[in-house]
C-alpha cells in the first residue's frame, strides 16, 4: 500500500490538498543518476520521483510487440469459451469484436475496389 493509495481512499476535503501537496514533494524530490540504473538516468543530474512514477513511453516496435501479445491472448481466450461450449455440447456463443468487423469489411472493399461512405 503506498501514501498515494492511502489519500485516494479518504472522503474528506483534506483529500484534494493532501493529493496536491504529494505531487508536488513527488516533482521536489530527485532521485541522483548514481543511484538509478543506467536506463532509467534523466538528462541532467537525476530524475524526480514524478518522472520515475510516470510509466515508461514505448517504441512503436515495443508496442507493436504488446499490442501482438494481447492480440495472442484474446484469441486464446476465445479458443478456450469455444472448447468449452463445444465440450459441455453446448451452442457455441462466438465472441464478436465490431471495431476488428468493421476493419476487415474496409480492408475487403478496398481490396474489391468498392466504394463506400
Amino acid at each position: 500500500m503506498t501514501l498515494i493509495n492511502d489519500i485516494q481512499k479518504l472522503t474528506t476535503p483534506a483529500k484534494h490538498l493532501l493529493t496536491s501537496l504529494y505531487e508536488a514533494m513527488a516533482d521536489m524530490i530527485e532521485v541522483p543518476n548514481s543511484v538509478l540504473p543506467d536506463r532509467l538516468h534523466g538528462r541532467y543530474n537525476g530524475r524526480s520521483c514524478s518522472e520515475l512514477q510516470r510509466p515508461p513511453k514505448l517504441s512503436d516496435k515495443e508496442q507493436a510487440k504488446l499490442d501482438a501479445a494481447e492480440r495472442e491472448v484474446q484469441k486464446a481466450i476465445r479458443i478456450e469459451s469455444y472448447v468449452s461450449d463445444e465440450c459441455c455440447e453446448r451452442e457455441i456463443q462466438y465472441l464478436e469484436d465490431d471495431d476488428r468487423l468493421y476493419r476487415n469489411q474496409i480492408t475487403f472493399a478496398n481490396l474489391m475496389e468498392i466504394e463506400f461512405e
